[in-house]
């Protein structure tokens, strides 16, 4: 079996996002939906300055330990398959996984396999050419939303933001500390029914994985990676096919600065990979 680079490994292997649920039951009592009044939030952490620009938002939204992360992994699956990941990630959600494999066929030929799926703030994609899974990202517009509200306003959401990443900063500790170091990134191991994986906390990717398919390691690990200019370039097909997000963005901006993670909690894992499709 192939491993498949839309599949449900990548949402299980972000660990903090197993508390996402108990967080978005623990939210504070709602205030009404049309007021965005200040909150006494007390996030115990130093407040993050709340930004004038879409990539600023953005960035507190989806924060990582560098600008940019690279890392590579060495693949190995059923049937002699084999091959790397290069998944590169930038603050602010762009993600970009690309996978080349190959596969020994009983003739002696090989079969090679190619295969990526990008995301950035307004489009994720999976494929190449004419066979192309797209979706509309929901980031850019809660950028959009967000740069039209007052400056109050925005203080209010970066600090709940804060405030929630104190609150898993907590949890996290209370739960476990990394157990173990790969390529010098400490990393957290832990068990998923059948799958073996050490989750690098701060990005959310995994450095180790041992599954039922297949498995793979880390062989490379790159802080404030190089990006190359056509990471993330989206095409007129992408623009063209892409359908509108499906959440209202100034809702969520609501919900977000009542301290109300429910909707937006899957957008705020480590790492962020959207829940698509």
């Amino acid at each position: 079996m192939t491993p498949d680079p839309r599949g449900s490994h990548w949402r299980r292997w972000a660990g903090v996002a197993l508390l996402l649920p108990s967080m978005a039951c623990a939210s504070p009592e709602v205030a009404p939906s049309s007021d965005l009044a200040l909150l006494d939030m007390s996030t115990g952490i130093e407040a993050t300055p709340a930004p004038d620009t879409r990539e600023g938002f953005l960035a507190v939204l989806a924060p990582l330990p560098s600008d940019a992360v690279r890392v590579t992994y060495d693949v190995e699956g059923p049937g002699g398959l084999s091959g790397e990941l290069e998944i590169l990630l930038l603050a602010g959600g762009r993600r970009r996984e690309a996978w080349v494999l190959e596969l020994p066929l009983r003739d002696g030929a090989t079969h090679r396999i190619e295969s990526s799926a990008v995301q950035t703030e307004d489009y994720a994609w999976v494929g190449s050419g004419g066979d192309l899974e797209i979706e509309r990202s929901p980031l850019g517009a809660l950028a959009d939303a967000y740069l039209g509200l007052p400056q109050s306003e925005r203080r209010v959401i970066v600090d709940s933001l804060d405030s929630f990443r104190s609150r898993i900063a907590s949890a996290r500790k209370s739960v476990a500390a990394p157990d173990r170091e790969i390529l010098g990134v400490p990393c957290l191991s832990t068990r998923l029914a059948a799958q073996d994986l050490c989750v690098w906390e701060e990005t959310g990717l995994p450095l180790d994985y041992r599954g039922n398919a297949f498995s793979l390691r880390a062989r490379e690990v790159v802080m404030d990676a190089p990006i190359p200019p056509d990471a993330f370039l989206v095409s007129a097909e992408v623009k063209r096919e892409a359908p509108g997000p499906d959440l209202d963005p100034h809702e969520s901006l609501r919900r977000l600065a009542r301290q109300d993670y429910a909707e937006l909690g899957p957008l705020l894992h480590p790492g962020l990979r959207l829940p698509l499709g």
